[in-house]
């Protein structure tokens, strides 16, 4: 099994041996080998290489290791006897090789391709969608395409257990009130930060409120785990996965290889509902949600994906059913139109029960074994579970959630009084883009890049600014700060650096030494050859040819012009 070859991957196993990150068991596998590390004003490449790989951006990675110029890589991939050797030929070579396959091509990058944030920047399969119906797989035609996305899935266990390691081993920054700081990829990992931070407590303060804080595009309130059963069905075969453990993890966590554990398993898109039903988070009184969204995330998400303004309930439970056995009561509701009005009317006569569900209903009451978390709401849009299912809910925690606008501070600090904030930050706050992939024409995600005129340019900084101006604002009150890069949805990432400039904000003030990962985000760079891709010079080869054509036309034409010209003249004379 596929899993096997987590458990005996060289990397890995040196990794936790050491207590090292990725990139930083590579560094001391090489020092031990008595290769010279060069700094990285000699070699910027290398550095580069290192951090990618510490931060879990994989393709990054392997374009630095194939695209480079570095004079130690290049040391690295000619000895293979290196942790980096065995890494580069066994892990990065294929993801490269795929990578570099889709990239040719941007259109169906963007229209068929996403990336699994939940492993770490790894792009991914996703279904076609064509007029609102999911087709077969993208380049299901190409032989190419199928053995190269087949590669990467057999992959995604082992940078999984890499994207863990990372998290477990990061050393967190710190603001100048000795307030962890702790980064990732996938919104996902926010989840095991905040409980990270509530563990660690020494003096937790008694009765003061515990309120989390999240700035954010998406809501995040999705089921944790819906994504093992759904979206990442195909993993299923090369991983073994179990729920039940997973959900008493999130009851019972208590180390941080626990929390690692289930974490790396939770969809990013559903990492809020485990932490409100955690021991932990019911034990500390995590009973408020206070989301910062943009206006531009109300506008231009569809299909009623926020509600308004204001502040709402949402219920938080688990169900003794599956997430396919309540999808397939969702679909008994949906072709029951009259069961369906019953429910939205408080007069209308109750029809029966579709048998199906009363089944379902009468089953979940007496079976007390938890097998998903859901959560119920007024607004359709904040829960899982559409009217008519609360019955399978059990062990409920209400919570508020309070749904605010950044440009109006007073209505965000009316929340914030006497409480001991965990902050969470997506930088796609300020500019997120919509993505193909899973999602069809109608995403109800937001989109709003803000990237096309100098104004929108000057709104993403503004917004960047109104988190700053919170940040001050709270600063004494806040007890941990997770911060989530989301690099593909996060628009003009690689240009405009928003995670740097929350860094910034965050560590401003601090005489102390920051990790090196803080530093190495500040200076990261794109890899020379997604500046100088190998489509590049074939793009450069039909520019040379167009061009001597048009020269040849021009000078064709200049000929003639001239010929004319003296057909004329003697015409006239």
């Amino acid at each position: 099994m596929q899993v096997n070859r987590v458990q005996k991957d060289r990397v890995a196993q040196r990794a936790h041996a050491w207590n090292l990150m990725i990139g930083d068991t590579l560094v001391s596998d090489l020092t031990r080998q008595g290769l010279d590390i060069p700094p990285e004003s000699t070699d910027p490449e290398f550095c580069q290489f290192i951090h990618a790989l510490n931060t879990s951006d994989w393709v990054t990675a392997a374009y630095f290791l194939h695209g480079g110029e570095s004079s130690t890589i290049e040391q690295v991939r000619s000895r293979n006897n290196l942790l980096c050797s065995s890494m580069a030929h066994h892990n990065l070579d294929p993801l490269y090789h795929a990578a570099d396959r889709f990239r040719q091509d941007r259109s169906e990058w963007q229209e068929q391709l996403q990336q699994a944030y939940q492993f770490g920047k790894l792009p991914a399969f996703g279904p076609r969608v064509v007029a609102g119906k999911t087709t077969a797989a993208p380049y299901a035609a190409n032989a190419e395409v199928v053995e190269h996305g087949r590669k990467l899935t057999r992959l995604i266990p082992i940078f999984q257990e890499y994207e863990k390691i990372n998290q477990l081993y990061q050393k967190p920054g710190h603001t100048l009130n000795g307030v962890p700081i702790r980064f990732t990829q996938g919104h996902n990992w926010s989840y095991g930060h905040i409980l990270t931070d509530i563990l660690g407590e020494k003096d937790a303060s008694k009765g003061q409120r515990r309120i989390l804080v999240n700035w954010d595009a998406h809501r995040d309130l999705s089921s944790p785990f819906g994504h093992l059963s759904r979206e990442m069905s195909l993993l299923m075969q090369w991983m073994q996965i179990d729920h039940d453990r997973l959900l008493w993890l999130i009851r019972h966590a208590k180390t941080s290889e626990q929390i690692a554990e289930v974490t790396s398993m939770i969809s990013i898109a559903g990492w809020i509902l485990p932490l409100l039903y955690s021991q932990i988070g019911v034990r500390s009184h995590l009973a408020e949600i206070v989301l910062v969204v943009p206006r531009e995330a109300m506008k231009t998400s569809k299909q009623r994906y926020w509600p308004d303004y204001g502040t709402h309930t949402i219920g938080v439970g688990h169900a003794a059913l599956d997430h396919q056995q309540i999808d397939e009561l969702h679909h008994v509701m949906e072709q029951n139109e009259l069961y369906r009005a019953s429910i939205r009317s408080e007069h209308a006569p109750k029809p029966a029960i579709p048998s199906v569900l009363r089944q379902h209903l009468d089953a979940s009451q007496k079976n007390i074994r938890c097998k998903s978390l859901q959560s119920v709401s007024h607004q359709s849009n904040l829960g899982t579970l559409q009217d008519g299912l609360s019955g399978i809910l059990q062990n409920i925690q209400n919570v508020k959630v309070h749904i605010v606008d950044p440009d109006l501070p007073n209505s965000l600090q009316q929340h914030l009084v006497n409480a001991k904030i965990h902050l969470s930050v997506d930088v796609d706050f300020s500019g997120t883009n919509h993505l193909g992939g899973w999602y069809s024409a109608s995403n109800p995600c937001p989109h709003y890049p803000l990237n096309k005129s100098p104004e929108e340019e000057l709104r993403h900084l503004q917004l960047i600014d109104r988190f700053r101006d919170f940040y001050q604002s709270n600063s004494q009150n806040i007890a941990g700060v997770s911060v989530a890069n989301s690099p593909d949805y996060t628009a003009a990432e690689t240009r405009r650096r928003p995670a740097a400039k929350i860094f910034e904000i965050l560590t401003a003030g601090t005489s102390g030494k920051q990790p090196n990962w803080i530093a190495g985000e500040s200076n990261r760079e794109l890899p020379p050859q997604l500046q100088k891709h190998p489509s590049r010079d074939l793009l450069i080869s039909l520019a040379g040819i167009l061009g001597i054509s048009i020269t040849g036309a021009l000078f064709w034409h200049y000929l003639r012009c001239h010929a004319t010209k003296k057909d004329l003249v003697r015409t006239e004379a």
